[in-house]
């Protein structure tokens, strides 16, 4: 009784200063280890624009498109390590970090025209690369998986039907970002195994294309057959940087690693060689997933370009590494299978990602305060 009575007072005290009484039940935080960072890493950078971007770049520049992602490809690698330096020296200033605009945030002030260029940017950018990747997920769902599925369901026969569909799917894929944007550590738990399995179907894709057009990865196949010269230098760097701003947004989805550096797990006891250890693993995951994604990309554009030098007609449509196996269903559906699996890995972090820079940009700059979800 005596407990009661104390146990009721007490509620009774907190109810006349709040006005209400919450009970809050703080879920434990998630930790991730370097494997999950990596996964993160690759799994934000390869994604559905894969399969559109590395075509258009050989059908547009020719093999120019190899050095160019090999250019982009060396920039992204310099800015992932970059990021690492930086966030280890702000961290040591206490310096808030939300992406890379922070830390011109840090330097300048949230007020400065610097931060807020930077900031705006990377939310255009962001928004930009999701969006790409949205407009493949409904052309992949209405011009191709349904027509798979039903022959003879095309836009010239059904075009209402398509269009209300695309409608349909953008404002459930809308919904899907704002889900996943609430319950986001889980679906970063998930990123090791969803990444392994995208990885093995793109990787059995491109053997696809290679058993099936008899391709052939030598150097000859793949370097122009003229002689190079020195009267042919400036054509060879405006096509390589053309070709290197064509596919950039392709290898920059690194910076992703960076927003999880609270939930880094560690061994330390101290504070500052936990952060030198979480500063480590960022570097490892960021400037390590960079590289991978950037063999993958150099090599499936090898791939084209080989295909390119062979005779064979890289198709203007959609989605051109799936017409180039639309008359095989296997690799057509392994293909298939890998597009709507990037689907979860690179379009929804690039829209949380944009939510992220939207949601500081709002505060930093127009002091408008949003909750964290």
């Amino acid at each position: 009784m005596v407990l009661a009575r104390i146990s009721t007072s007490k509620l009774y005290v907190l109810e006349t200063i709040t006005g209400k009484i919450k009970y809050i039940i703080k879920k434990p935080e998630r930790k991730y280890g370097l494997a999950t960072l990596f996964a993160v890493s690759i799994g934000a950078t390869i994604g559905p624009s894969t399969f559109v971007l590395s075509p258009y770049s050989v059908k547009h520049y020719g093999w120019y498109a190899l050095p160019g992602m090999m250019l982009a490809s060396i920039c992204s690698v310099a800015l992932a390590y970059g990021y690492s330096k930086m966030f280890y020296y702000s961290k040591m200033l206490k310096g808030k970090i939300v992406g890379g605009p922070s830390f011109v945030g840090n330097a300048f002030g949230t007020k400065h025209y610097l931060y807020i260029v930077a900031r705006f940017t990377m939310w255009i950018g962001n928004v930009a690369l999701a969006s790409f990747n949205l407009l493949i997920t409904l052309s992949l769902v209405t011009d191709y998986i349904i027509p798979f599925i039903i022959p003879g369901f095309n836009m010239e026969t059904y075009g209402s039907i398509i269009l209300a569909l695309k409608v349909l799917l953008f404002i459930i894929l809308a919904f899907v970002v704002i889900m996943v944007y609430k319950h986001w550590e889980s679906v970063v738990s998930m990123q090791v195994f969803l990444a392994s399995i995208f990885i093995s179907l793109l990787i059995i894709h491109m053997f696809f294309i290679v058993g099936k057009y008899n391709l052939e990865l030598t150097y000859t196949n793949i370097l122009p057959k003229t002689p190079i010269s020195f009267g042919l230098l400036p054509e060879f760097l405006l096509s390589t940087f053309m070709s290197a701003a064509y596919v950039y947004l392709m290898v920059f989805g690194f910076q992703e690693v960076q927003s999880l550096a609270e939930n880094v797990k560690t061994s330390s006891e101290k504070e500052e060689d936990k952060l030198k250890e979480i500063s480590s693993k960022l570097k490892w995951a960021m400037v390590g997933g960079t590289l991978f994604s950037s063999l993958v990309f150099c090599v499936y554009i090898s791939i084209y370009i080989a295909l390119s030098n062979m005779g064979y007609e890289i198709p203007e449509t959609h989605i051109p590494a799936l017409d180039l196996l639309k008359m095989d269903t296997i690799s057509y559906t392994f293909t298939l299978l890998a597009l709507l699996l990037g689907v979860l890995t690179t379009y929804v972090p690039a829209f949380v990602a944009a939510l992220k820079h939207l949601r500081e940009l709002s505060s930093d700059v127009f002091q408008l305060q949003f909750s964290q979800y």
